[in-house]
């Protein structure tokens, strides 16, 4: 991790879990503060959704606990949350907090409302399209939309996919939508057409789609993930090496701007930064042998200069938590409470309109 003076706390979960420590630069509670925001991010690994505010110049973790926490997805009324097997919906109700909390210092409430039930298909990227949920679903290699009445609902995959079957053929595992809200493109592992085709391809065989044309624009990246459109520029973690970057689809080109100590995955982009979710190599089956696996990689976020380049703040977990899927920027929030469902406040907190 960067050198520096540290800030040093210690959380535990539940009386029944293991503690999650961290270490972090003074710089990541006072950028947190300095923009205004909370980074809510997920591990699976741990099974946390977590938020990570600034309080009395010390980054502060809220966690809750959610069956393998996978993509996340902050909007204007709420948030969205993938799991094993559901797609959670959550609504802001800062009105409550007066009710139910008035004597913390929370900015607003994030509860969970309702449940979409999938099956295990590996959701992913999780995110709305025309106001309704979909998620990146990577065990049938397609994007699929969340129904009432069915698991899911196709509605796009890769032109190489032949047939929509729980197979995992490409890794198909996240996307990239537009200023105007429209699916633009995806990542993948690879381009195979058969059963985890992508696991031989790994370290070589990643690609970027351009979902409109259906067209692969590139291959040769080592586990993409993460892509992400931000001020006209496309950015993206290959994750294989550590690496963040941009890819201008004109040229087809893909420029490194950052290498980081870890398997990157999850990324947020506010004012000049990128937040960069960084994680361990615990699955050998699955990630070992990667470019990047040397046995020295962190689990944390680091804070990125987009002008520079440089590592501005950082933060790195000692104990609990190895791995990450997603960060996600709370803008306006400075201490957002959510509820879990393992302590009564589930119970007792009621959000109802006379």
């Amino acid at each position: 991790m960067p050198s520096g003076p540290l800030e040093y706390l210690s959380m535990t979960a539940t009386s029944t879990e293991a503690s999650v420590t961290f270490v972090h630069s003074p710089s990541f509670a006072e950028l947190l503060d300095r923009l205004g925001i909370t980074l809510a991010l997920t591990t699976y690994q741990a099974g946390k959704l977590c938020f990570l505010s600034n309080y009395q110049q010390r980054v502060r973790m809220l966690m809750r606990t959610y069956n393998k926490a996978m993509g996340l997805f902050v909007h204007p009324g709420g948030m969205l949350l993938a799991t094993r097997n559901q797609i959670w919906s959550f609504v802001k109700a800062p009105q409550l907090l007066a009710i139910h909390y008035p004597d913390r210092d929370y900015d607003n409430l994030f509860l969970p409302q309702c449940s979409y039930v999938t099956g295990d298909v590996a959701a992913h990227d999780v995110f709305l399209l025309g106001g309704d949920i979909h998620l990146v679903n990577t065990l049938f290699s397609c994007v699929a939309r969340i129904s009432p009445t069915a698991s899911f609902v196709p509605i796009w995959q890769p032109r190489f996919i032949s047939r929509l079957a729980p197979e995992d053929r490409c890794h198909l595992n996240s996307v990239a939508l537009d200023a105007e809200g429209r699916l633009r493109y995806a990542a993948a592992l690879s381009t195979t057409d058969f059963a985890t085709g992508w696991r031989p391809e790994k370290n070589s065989g990643g690609c970027l789609i351009d979902v409109e044309a259906n067209e692969v624009i590139y291959k040769g990246f080592a586990m993409p993930h993460s892509p992400r459109l931000y001020n006209g520029r496309l950015w993206l973690l290959n994750s294989g090496r550590g690496e963040l970057g941009t890819f201008d689809p004109q040229a087809g080109r893909w420029e490194p701007l950052a290498q980081l100590p870890g398997f990157t995955r999850g990324l947020a982009l506010v004012g000049p930064y990128a937040f960069v979710g960084l994680s361990k190599i615990r699955e050998k089956a699955t990630f070992g042998g990667s470019p990047i696996d040397n046995g020295g990689l962190q689990c944390g976020v680091y804070a990125v200069n987009l002008r520079s380049g440089a590592v501005e703040a950082w933060l790195s977990f000692d104990t609990g938590i190895e791995e990450i899927y997603d960060i996600q920027v709370i803008e306006g929030c400075r201490h957002p409470f959510v509820l879990g469902f393992q302590k009564e406040d589930i119970n007792r907190v009621y959000n109802f309109r006379e």
